[in-house]
């Protein structure tokens, strides 16, 4: 199975996160939307910085 994994950073809590998935960009809106965890809402908006294919 094939996946990316991706690097995001939070200006606003100064942090980077790195997750892996199938679809980065759909991840960026997940972090950024509503519906998600305390902690990445937290850092809203976060930036895509690199993805990588594995």
């Amino acid at each position: 199975m094939s996946y990316f994994v991706y690097i995001l950073y939070s200006e606003k809590i100064d942090k980077y996160y790195v997750g892996k998935t199938e679809n980065p960009e759909g991840r960026l809106s997940f972090h950024n939307s509503e519906i998600n965890g305390i902690w990445t809402k937290r850092g809203q908006p976060w930036e895509l910085v690199n993805f990588i294919f594995k």
